[in-house]
């Protein structure tokens, strides 16, 4: 666990580790804008995990030297996670109506956000949003992959319907949503995503697999 790997990494050349989490600690808010002062309310299993080991690395990092960040990551996209097969399949997705806003980051962009938290000095023991401003939901993502690769846009069910053909996991998911802030990220580190809209990043994910 975190308390095991900061234990070891204590008395060693390490000065500062990062820690991945999701904006997923902060469970359903309805739609609702959410910086990292927000509550974390958690809903799904995995979430509460990653709150969890928020919450054991931090305790375990104060008792060191080392420096900590945590890293709330929305959902990440790119080459190869662009759920293709899914839209392949026809997979069904929640109406457009009943869909709520969500979070994403492309993997490029994510990768140098943790580069910024491990190397600028105001990310020093701090929590930060990941997510690139783009707040389209999950249903509307998918529809705009499917219109750059060809494929048939998903079809749309209302949550009812949906919860027939998936887990009641999945479903709750797919209606859970969110709007992060990513102020602080932007303000104290100067991060700006390279893939600030969804139509950029899709484009540049296929691309690089298509090349």
């Amino acid at each position: 666990g975190a308390r095991n790997l900061v234990a070891w990494l204590r008395d060693g050349p390490v000065t500062r580790l990062v820690y991945t989490s999701s904006t997923s600690v902060y469970g359903q808010t309805d739609g609702g804008w959410g910086d990292e002062t927000a509550a974390t309310q958690p809903e799904s299993e995995t979430g509460q995990l990653l709150l969890e080991t928020e919450d054991e690395f931090l305790t375990a990092i104060h008792t060191t030297p080392i420096q900590a960040v945590v890293l709330r990551v929305a959902g990440i996209y790119g080459p190869g996670r662009l759920s293709l097969e899914r839209l392949r399949r026809g997979e069904p997705m929640l109406a457009e109506s009943e869909a709520g806003p969500g979070n994403r980051i492309h993997v490029d962009d994510l990768a140098a956000a943790c580069v910024a938290a491990l190397m600028k000095p105001e990310a020093r023991n701090r929590i930060y949003n990941v997510g690139d401003g783009d707040h389209r939901s999950t249903t509307a993502f998918l529809t705009l992959v499917a219109h750059l690769t060809g494929l048939p846009p998903p079809p749309q069910l209302p949550l009812a319907g949906l919860r027939k053909h998936q887990s009641d996991t999945a479903s709750s998911f797919l209606a859970e949503s969110r709007r992060v802030d990513t102020t602080r990220l932007r303000r104290e580190l100067g991060f700006v995503p390279r893939y600030q809209a969804a139509e950029e990043g899709v484009s540049a994910s296929l691309g690089e697999v298509s090349g």
